[in-house]
């Protein structure tokens, strides 16, 4: 009865939570999405914060008429005239279809002093030709013939010169609809109020226009009289790119003009302008908490059916493969092509059949069993990424997708886990972002349902992520998982790569403790999670950093020198750790053998072409397999633009302290800095080559590679 009870409240909780769930739980609401909008001209002001890259506002084209009616760009408008006749307002309102007749006498219109103009421009009616005269600063004059089969015509009349005053002239009276002028270069803004100060440390931008705007400038500041310049602009970057102000600021207003050129016609667009607070879209972390495993339980690596050799891993030489790594983790992912296995989701998996060197459906005598045994042997724990996409296997295969996905789940976890034990972990999918979501959604749900009914193994959903709504890879949690399934599968499943679009749009990697860094989205799962299916866990299966190394060169933007790769690897898989991440895999074991691009180069060795030369982070994440393997994650010590330093414990209570400063260029520059525990350092150990590490008491010499402090003595007070 007792236990009855139990699962019944269990049910009844989860009945409620599952009540309030709330799919956009992660994302971080920007300030400039309750902001007052204001633009200088244009149409699809909302575009500006929605939040979409894709969608944008456009301004008026200022030229060739559409400036007479600004006050900022006409001094018509604004400043004082001295004329010799009549009141002449509705000819300098701005507005080309007000008029004034004007007698057959001069109309002299004079400047207080002489005002610098590139053009002027005026609409008339007259009967017969209008002389206008123009007065330059330099006592010269022009004369313009302004004919009559020219009437109701906008003129544009280039001057590029300081003026002193024009004066028309006719023998007959005519109407003057307007006469103006362009004094500067003309601008477009877009103003966001706050309605009041809020802490300004992120601004992600996109301002798309091309090289013919001179600048964009970004301004900030609580006085509109008095915005101060934050930063500047490429205007021909294409992306969304995130800046990062120097400090958070206190402001209300932020403002972007665009400074556009002497054009008729030419507009300028701003696609998306969000506002955050230092953390930007991924918000603040939570507070640490100690973990319940150890590093050495919860660090992998990626690899591959074959490690790179094509046969079988019981063919590769002992001291290459899965024997090689085993000496830097326990775990390990496989991706599990689900082409490899079936043609078309109807079919039931023949798994049976590979002990008889009849192979699958479709690859005759293939055995995955031979593969994951060796793995296994090697004394890895297995997961199993089940691999489909639209390239390999084709949405439009499913028919019946949830029950395709439950008998899937049923054959897989009967073999490889009940059977055979191999496998401990099953994702479905790894980035099926083309797929149809509500058909993964779908296969997901009966996967999950097959899966439990026949193991408690876990299961977790493909790669997603929790803090943008309109990503370009379609891999936004909201559309993948339903309310229906959250109780069904084990934890959250995302991948993380710290690489961020420069100024000038180019991908570039960044160091793992920046804000702007992708590592801290587990901070937006962590807030989706905790309102949806709290208790469950968060899973990194793939992190890296391309580099230089392992015997290949490294040439795309976004590569980093073999020994940067190195400590950022390190100090990646520290911070997620302190994030609370279950698992977190390295992609990828080794270089993959073609062209240096995106990931070919995040090999923790070089490819077979080199022989699988390591690489220096794989002998970093040795070296720190070897000091945490039986140490969990206890609490932050320090963490902030000085050093960052992290505490670890033992089942004996023993204690580490990993430490580094939190560099993102001058990586092996030391600094003495004080390390903030009750504690005298006896040796310390850093993760990859650097200089003698010195002590002195609780100070220590101090660089961007990350060190651990073997040995902490308490002091006695």
């Amino acid at each position: 009865m007792k236990t009855l009870l139990i699962a019944s409240l269990f049910l009844f909780v989860q009945s409620l939570l599952l009540g309030q769930y709330n799919p956009d739980a992660g994302l971080i609401i920007p300030f400039s999405e309750n902001a007052t909008v204001t633009t200088s001209s244009g149409t699809n002001k909302a575009f500006i914060t929605d939040r979409n890259k894709n969608s944008f506002w456009e301004s008026e084209n200022p030229l060739p008429e559409n400036y007479i009616k600004r006050n900022d760009l006409n001094p018509f408008k604004t400043q004082t005239l001295y004329t010799t006749t009549q009141n002449i307002n509705y000819a300098v309102d701005g507005d080309i279809n007000t008029k004034i007749t004007i007698k057959p006498q001069p109309l002299v219109i004079r400047f207080k002093k002489p005002h610098y103009f590139h053009f002027l421009s005026v609409k008339y009616n007259a009967g017969q030709a209008v002389n206008m005269i123009i007065g330059f600063g330099d006592d010269s004059e022009k004369t313009i013939v302004l004919k009559p089969e020219n009437s109701y015509r906008l003129q544009k009349i280039p001057v590029n010169k300081l003026v002193r005053y024009i004066k028309l002239q006719c023998d007959k009276p005519y109407n003057l609809f307007e006469i103006a002028g362009l004094d500067t270069a003309p601008t477009e803004f877009v103003l966001l109020d706050f309605n009041q100060p809020k802490p300004v440390g992120q601004l992600l931008i996109r301002a798309l226009n091309d090289d013919k705007v001179s600048g964009i400038e970004v301004l900030g500041g609580n006085n509109l009289a008095s915005l101060k310049k934050l930063f500047t602009i490429n205007p021909t970057a294409i992306p969304l790119i995130p800046y990062l102000l120097d400090a958070q600021k206190e402001m209300r207003y932020v403002k972007v003009v665009f400074h556009l050129p002497i054009r008729d016609y030419y507009k300028v667009k701003l696609w998306e302008l969000d506002v955050y607070d230092y953390y930007g879209l991924y918000g603040a972390p939570y507070k640490a908490r100690a973990s319940k495993q150890t590093y050495g339980k919860s660090f992998g690596i990626n690899a591959f059916w074959g490690w790179g050799y094509n046969v079988y891993s019981d063919r590769i030489p002992q001291d290459k493969g899965p024997r090689a790594f085993n000496k830097l983790c326990t775990l390990v992912r496989n991706y599990h092509r689900l082409d490899w296995d079936i043609k078309t989701p109807d079919q039931t998996p023949a798994y049976n059949n590979m002990n008889g060197a009849n192979g699958t459906a479709t690859l005759p005598r293939f055995n995955w069993d031979r593969e994951y045994s060796d793995w296994q042997k090697a004394g890895f724990a297995i997961d199993a990424a089940i691999l489909f996409n639209n390239n390999l296997f084709p949405d439009t295969l499913w028919k019946i997708p949830y029950r395709e996905g439950l008998n899937l789940g049923k054959s897989f976890t009967t073999h490889f886990v009940k059977n055979k034990k191999l496998i401990s972990q099953i994702e479905v999918g790894n980035e099926p972002w083309g797929y149809n979501t509500a058909t993964y959604q779908q296969i997901l749900s009966g996967f999950a349902d097959g899966a439990h009914q026949i193991s408690k193994v876990t299961i977790l959903p493909c790669a997603l992520q929790a803090y943008d709504p309109h990503p370009d890879a379609n891999n936004y949690i909201k559309q993948y998982l339903a309310k229906s399934n959250l109780h069904k599968i084990d934890g959250l499943n995302t991948h993380i790569y710290n690489y961020i679009f420069d100024k000038d749009g180019i991908f570039t990697a960044i160091n793992p403790e920046d804000p702007r860094a992708e590592i801290w989205s587990v901070n937006n799962l962590q807030r989706y999670r905790n309102a949806n299916m709290p208790g469950k866990d968060i899973y990194v299966t793939e992190f890296g950093y391309d580099s230089d190394g392992g015997g290949e060169t490294c040439t795309h933007s976004v590569c980093l020198s073999e020994k940067v790769q190195a400590i950022y690897a390190i100090r990646s898989a520290l911070i997620l750790q302190r994030l609370g991440v279950k698992q977190l895999y390295w992609y990828y074991f080794a270089n993959v053998a073609y062209n240096s691009f995106l990931h070919n180069r995040s090999g923790l060795t070089g490819s077979s072409k080199t022989g699988f030369k390591e690489k220096k982070s794989f002998y970093a994440f040795k070296k720190l397999f070897v000091e945490l393997k039986d140490f969990r994650f206890e609490k932050v010590l320090s963490e902030n633009q000085y050093l960052y330093a992290y505490q670890f414990t033992d089942d004996s209570n023993n204690k580490k302290i990993v430490a580094w400063i939190p560099t993102y260029h001058n990586h092996f520059k030391h600094r003495w800095v004080i390390i903030p525990a009750t504690a005298d350092i006896n040796d310390a150990e850093p993760v990859t080559s650097d200089p003698s590490v010195q002590i002195k008491g609780n100070r220590l010499f101090l660089s961007g590679v990350p060190v651990v402090l073997k040995i902490i003595k308490k002091n006695r007070r």
